[in-house]
């Protein structure tokens, strides 16, 4: 212990290193007391990088610019921080308070029965629903608007990567209808531009950056000339491998121009535009290294004995249909997967199972019926969610398994376990919504995706977030079936993060 009259020094010296690491390590993210007081940074803003976590986004020190809206009822603006150059807020309001007050008041109802949703419903949300996407440098997509009150709405965005992005929003729903599961109508997408153009932004311009993915294939042999190595995956290399049974973040970035060019497949919908092929997931400070990346060696993950059962819904067929695709040694894209209830596949010394279960009444039926499905498993993964009607029900049945998995006598060991929660939903707009008063909404799903989330953490579980994994790619299930991201740029991350999970490729690792 360091004599009294040293303390002071002591304690100054301690307060001064922490303040400077933490100025050095997080210099972006300086409060904006700075800002209020005009007093300039000790260090350069930080650049944006996938690697990095997203930046807070400052709501008190802000520069506004009204951006013209498409729409008479909402006005726009766009605000930045000088202190972030890579994090802003789209803020969406209602013009007429009349027809503010009269959105307010439109829910006669509660939402849900489940009270802490419908007060999240009521409170945060607000009437308005609205989608947001960002292209460019990175791809992202979200209907995650806060409601402030009196009917203003905000986007607060924080991206990872410097460079032009374009923005473009809707106003998809009124009423409430984004989240109203007691509403005799379906949700009716309104599809609604709010700009007229595509708005263009510089994300953090000054000497930053852009990150783009390094290349898949690695077979493409590329002669390099000059004293300038790509610059885009040199540090790379120096990552960890994405592991753990927490979901693994990132971000969509551009592909590498090779793998654009050279792509897996030239898939086309009914809107003549690819789908797949443009934007690559980044995992956020780690990568991906087992051998069954789309380009990898899939055998390393097939030698060793063990069986993995997959059940759930659809969502859940689409992966394991993909996952049997990709470690039979397939690099190219799955078109196709077909609709059948139950399925059975064998990739050299791995058994392999999915088992249609959509609101998990066989799973629940009995223990004898859960300890017979599980008997022999090694991998046991569930994907639900895209089929319950009811969010009580939803909780019900999965909390049903949840508890099951703990209190029945298993007699063999007990499996791993992995829980896909349930993707975003494209904005549909034919007659099969309408047919079926379908209340499924990005917004509804969301929700339901964070409570299963949470839910199964606290059993031990791993999660897969396939509902952030796909919010991006909404609009790219129109020009599909409207449903399934079987061909989009988001199944690679799905699959990618499946086969790490299962484990399967840990062998000798």
């Amino acid at each position: 212990m360091p004599p009294l009259r040293l303390l002071p020094a002591t304690c100054a010296f301690i307060v001064g290193g922490a303040l400077a690491f933490v100025l050095y390590r997080d210099a972006a993210r300086i409060p904006p007391l700075f800002a209020d007081l005009n007093i300039p940074m000790p260090f350069r803003d930080a650049c944006p990088w996938p690697d990095r976590p997203p930046p807070p986004v400052f709501r008190n020190v802000r520069r506004c610019e009204e951006i013209p809206s498409a729409l008479d009822d909402f006005r726009v603006e766009l605000c930045r921080s000088p202190r972030a150059c890579d994090a802003f807020t789209l803020r969406i309001s209602r013009t007429d308070p009349v027809a503010c007050e009269a959105a307010l008041r439109s829910n006669l109802q509660d939402p849900s029965e489940e009270e802490p949703w419908a007060a999240w419903m009521r409170d945060e949300r607000g009437p308005d629903g609205f989608f947001l996407r960002v292209d460019g440098v990175q791809r992202l997509g979200t209907e995650h608007a806060v409601h402030e009150g009196a009917c203003s709405y905000r986007f607060d965005i924080a991206l990872q990567n410097a460079g032009r992005v374009y923005l473009n929003a809707a106003h998809y729903f009124e009423n409430y209808n984004a989240y109203n599961e007691h509403n005799k109508s379906w949700a009716e997408v309104l599809d609604r531009p709010l700009f007229s153009k595509l708005v263009a932004l510089d994300i953090c311009p000054s000497g930053c950056p852009t990150y783009s993915a390094p290349m898949q294939d690695h077979s493409r042999d590329v002669l390099a000339l000059g004293d300038h190595p790509d610059p885009h995956h040199s540090l790379d290399d120096f990552l960890p491998p994405c592991t753990g049974d927490e979901p693994i973040p990132g971000v969509y970035v551009p592909q590498h121009p090779l793998d654009a060019l050279n792509a897996a497949v030239p898939y086309f919908g009914v809107l003549k535009r690819p789908v797949y092929g443009r934007y690559r997931f980044v995992p956020e400070g780690c990568r991906f290294r087992h051998a069954g990346l789309r380009y990898g060696d899939p055998s390393l993950c097939t030698r060793q004995a063990a069986k993995i059962l997959v059940i759930g819904d659809s969502h859940g067929r689409i992966a394991y249909d993909a996952m049997v695709h990709r470690l039979s040694g397939k690099t190219e894209i799955l078109l196709v997967s077909e609709k059948a209830h139950d399925k059975n596949d064998t990739v050299d010394a791995l058994d392999l199972a999915f088992k249609w279960d959509p609101v998990l009444k066989d799973a629940t039926a009995s223990c004898a019926a859960l300890v017979t499905l599980l008997d022999g498993i090694d991998v046991f993964a569930v994907s639900v969610g895209a089929h319950f009607q009811s969010t009580s029900k939803f909780i019900t049945y999965l909390t049903t398994l949840l508890n099951m998995i703990d209190e029945c006598d298993f007699s063999s060991k007990p499996p791993r376990l992995i829980f896909m929660t349930t993707p975003a939903m494209a904005p549909r707009r034919d007659e099969h919504p309408r047919k079926f008063n379908d209340k499924r909404t990005s917004t509804r799903q969301g929700f339901l995706s964070a409570v299963s989330a949470s839910l199964v953490r606290a059993h031990g579980w791993a999660v897969i977030d396939q509902f952030a994994l796909t919010e991006a790619h909404t609009l790219e299930l129109m020009a599909m079936d409207k449903a399934h991201y079987l061909a989009t740029d988001a199944i690679d991350p799905i699959v990618d993060e499946l086969i790490e999970k299962t484990e399967v490729c840990n062998v000798g690792r």
